[in-house]
């Protein structure tokens, strides 16, 4: 089935994902989002051209340039893979041209590397590895000043 003009597919209770063409193949269980991709859950939004979702393994991949932000994380990368329990992020791995952002406690954190891979538990990142840094940086906010 193939759904075209800006569509919105909706999982009860779990997430939303809008795309200019949406083609599903319901027996497999594969969504597919092309031009636009753009999914929210409670905990997180993302950005994309394009994605795979892949239901019975749980299992879903983004294509060009992405963009997955949380309450206090930014990340972009060129593409994203996304292991899921339960309808919640499990394990992500994001690879090729990553920026890390992170604003929390009154510090700003921004690595540039080649790629991440990071433990979920609860929607918080918990172990995360960052390979090939090629810069990063770290600020301190302090009453309206950013002192770095």
């Amino acid at each position: 089935m193939k759904i075209f003009n800006k569509s919105i597919f909706k999982k009860k209770e779990s997430y939303e994902a809008s795309s200019d063409t949406i083609y599903l193949m319901l027996d497999d269980s594969i969504y597919s989002f092309f031009h636009n991709c753009i999914v929210k859950t409670d905990s997180m939004n993302l950005e994309s051209d394009s994605m795979l979702m892949y239901g019975k393994d749980d299992y879903a991949q983004t294509f060009a340039r992405t963009k997955i932000k949380n309450e206090n994380i930014e990340m972009l990368s060129d593409t994203s893979k996304m292991y899921f329990r339960n309808d919640s992020l499990d394990f992500l791995i994001s690879y090729r041209n990553v920026d890390f952002i992170s604003d929390d406690n009154n510090e700003i954190v921004r690595i540039l590397c080649d790629s991440v891979e990071c433990d979920m538990e609860e929607s918080k990142m918990k172990k995360t590895y960052f390979y090939q840094i090629k810069s990063s940086e770290m600020e301190t906010k302090e009453k309206d000043e950013a002192e770095k």
